[in-house]
């Protein structure tokens, strides 16, 4: 009787310690799945390839920092700037029009140039480079379209940023950026202030030795040139987006840029006309590019239908 009765009280114990286990095991299971939370967050790459060219994704990359936006715009690819003679090249092709949030820049391409020299690349969301434009912009010429994006932030409410960047290469370098965004559900407002400096030089050495009858015979030269060439930009721009309706918005911007370029150049050199004439020659260049540069634009967009 005393081993029946110990057996049916083993028997409970096993019982008991079977359920609680089954209890913890499916308590686990659920935790386990409540649990199983996927996060997804998307990186654009800094080039991406469409149909209609390639767009540069310039912000919060390291292209931007501390740079203007033509030096941003001479590292894309495709890209080539001749600063001596004031062109842009797409693809090898020349004429390329040059937009801004989709609106087309109607200045000379050295006044261009010195306009994206003086912006900042913090203010640049993106940058596309279309050898194909889509019919929704209004482009001139056949050798494609720069259309440079400005950066917009949507975050309710008021935000800011500011950034200051230094740098020493052959001389002194800076850019400093401030930009503030007021969003509301039916009103965006923003703003930038970019100021940059660069003061660079640089030094040319030249021998040659040629015959000039005219002169007398041969002839030997030696040429030196320093240059000091300072950059001064400062950047402004201003803009809002005003949503009437549902389907229809009110928008403009304001993008004035002014410009400051002193040169001061030393030009030596020594003519030697075999066998005894000696002429030297000695000139200094003060030089000082002032520009000042206003672009504007008043827009009306409505939505007609679904994709229009």
């Amino acid at each position: 009787m005393k081993h029946a009765f110990l057996t049916i009280l083993l028997g409970l114990s096993l019982l008991s310690a079977w359920s609680q286990r089954g209890k913890i095991d499916t308590t686990g299971l659920k935790d386990t799945v409540q649990m199983q939370v996927a996060v997804v967050r998307g990186v654009k790459p800094p080039v991406q390839q469409t149909a209609a060219g390639i767009v540069v994704n310039v912000a919060n990359t390291i292209l931007s920092r501390g740079s203007t936006v033509l030096e941003v715009l001479e590292r894309s690819p495709g890209i080539i700037i001749d600063r001596r003679n004031n062109n842009i090249t797409l693809n090898g092709k020349e004429g390329v029009m040059i937009m801004l949030d989709g609106r087309l820049m109607r200045m000379p391409v050295s006044e261009v140039m010195t306009l994206l020299q003086g912006m900042s690349a913090d203010d640049i969301e993106k940058i596309e480079l279309l050898t194909t434009p889509p019919s929704k912009y209004d482009a001139e010429g056949s050798a494609g379209l720069i259309n440079i994006i400005l950066k917009k932030d949507r975050r309710r409410g008021t935000n800011g940023n500011l950034s200051i960047t230094g740098g020493y290469g052959w001389a002194e370098k800076g850019v400093a950026n401030l930009s503030l965004a007021h969003n509301t559900p039916g009103l965006n407002l923003y703003g930038s202030y970019s100021y940059s400096h660069d003061r660079t030089y640089s030094d040319l050495y030249i021998t040659s030795s040629q015959v000039f009858p005219e002169l007398g015979g041969s002839m030997s030269v030696v040429f030196m040139d320093t240059t000091r060439v300072t950059h001064n930009n400062q950047t402004m721009t201003a803009g809002l987006e005003a949503r009437i309706t549902q389907k229809t918005t009110l928008g403009a911007n304001l993008v004035y840029s002014r410009s400051s370029n002193p040169l001061f150049a030393i030009n030596n050199a020594g003519y030697n006309v075999l066998p005894d004439s000696l002429l030297s020659f000695r000139g200094q260049i003060h030089l000082d590019n002032k520009w000042n540069n206003l672009v504007s634009s008043l827009w009306l967009e409505r939505k007609l239908t679904e994709g229009k």
